[in-house]
C-alpha cells in the first residue's frame, strides 16, 4: 500500500440504481462466447484487436477479426501451478505484463507477440507513480485501478470505490459494497464511463461527470474476475468469457437514481 502525509478524501452523497430484475443482471447483457466452457477467465488484456486470456493456469491469445484462439502458455514464464491474475497493456512501449498468484508487482514483461522484453521497473509502478499523490485511505491497499486522463477510479481490498482527479487531487465515493468481502477486483475506464467488477456485488458502471452509478449483480455467484475493452466491445472473465457493447451498459442520460438501501 502506499503511505500519504495526509488525507483529503472528501465524502459526498452518492447514488447508485440496483438493476435485480431478470435481464438486468450483468450477464443478461452479454453473450457468453464458445471458449472456456467450465472454467475460470481470471486475467484479461486487450489491444490491436488482439485478446490476451488467463484461464487459471493456461494462457491464451485470441485473435479477434477471426475469433482464433491459439493456447500461449509455453511461451510465459510460470511454473505449471501458477494461476495467471494479471494482465497489463502498456500501448506507449507496446508491452504486455503477466503477473500469476496475485503477484501483480513482480509481472513479467513481453512484447505483443509475447516475446520476452527487459525492463527495469514494473509497469504497474511506473502506473502507480502517476497518481501517488492522489489521498489514500488507511485501512486498506488498492486492490484494482484504471486511468484515463486526468481520472482515476481506485477499489480498495475489502474497502470504497471512488472516483479521483489528479488535477485537484480529490476523491469521490461512488461506491461502497453491500458486504465486506464484495470489494472490487477489476476495472476500466472509456470515454464518460467507468466499469469496475466485484467479488460478490456484480458490475459497477459509473458515470465519470457526476459520479453516480448502477450496479448489474451477480447471479448464482458467478462473479466477473476481469474486464477488458476492444473499441465498443467489452470482454468479461468469470465463469467462462463473455462479450458484450458499452452501450448495453449505458446509464441514461439525467435518469433518476434509486438509492441503495
Amino acid at each position: 500500500m502506499l503511505k500519504v502525509t495526509a488525507l483529503i478524501i472528501t465524502f459526498y452523497a452518492f447514488n447508485i440504481s440496483v438493476a435485480g430484475a431478470e435481464g438486468n443482471y450483468w450477464f443478461d447483457r452479454a453473450i457468453k462466447q464458445e471458449y472456456f466452457a467450465g472454467q475460470f477467465v481470471t486475467a484479461l488484456g486487450a489491444v490491436n484487436r488482439t485478446l490476451y486470456i488467463g484461464a487459471n493456469k493456461s494462457f491464451f491469445t485470441l485473435s479477434l477479426p477471426g475469433n482464433k484462439l491459439i493456447d500461449q502458455t509455453a511461451k510465459i514464464e510460470k511454473l505449471p501451478n501458477d494461476e495467471i491474475t494479471s494482465i497489463l497493456i502498456s500501448q506507449g512501449k507496446e508491452e504486455v505484463w503477466i503477473s500469476t498468484n496475485g503477484n501483480t508487482y513482480s509481472g513479467k514483461c513481453y512484447r505483443y507477440d509475447l516475446s520476452p522484453c527487459q525492463a527495469q521497473s514494473s509497469f504497474l509502478n511506473n502506473l502507480l507513480k502517476e497518481d501517488e499523490n492522489l489521498p489514500k485511505p488507511a485501512c486498506c491497499g488498492i486492490e484494482t485501478f484504471a486511468t484515463e486522463g486526468e481520472q482515476v477510479v481506485e477499489g480498495y481490498f475489502k474497502g470504497n470505490v471512488y472516483l479521483c482527479t489528479q488535477k485537484t487531487q480529490r476523491c469521490k465515493l461512488v461506491y461502497k459494497p453491500t458486504s465486506y468481502y464484495n470489494w472490487a477486483v477489476a476495472s476500466l475506464m472509456t470515454g464518460t464511463t467507468a466499469y469496475v467488477a466485484t467479488s460478490g456485488d456484480g458490475l459497477i458502471v459509473i458515470d465519470r461527470k457526476t459520479g453516480s452509478a448502477a450496479r448489474f449483480p451477480d447471479k448464482d455467484q458467478n462473479y466477473i474476475r476481469a474486464i477488458a475493452l476492444d473499441g465498443e466491445d467489452i470482454f468479461f472473465g468469470a465463469g467462462g468469457l463473455y462479450k458484450a457493447t458499452v452501450r448495453d451498459f449505458a446509464l441514461s442520460s439525467g435518469s433518476a437514481l434509486q438509492t441503495r438501501p
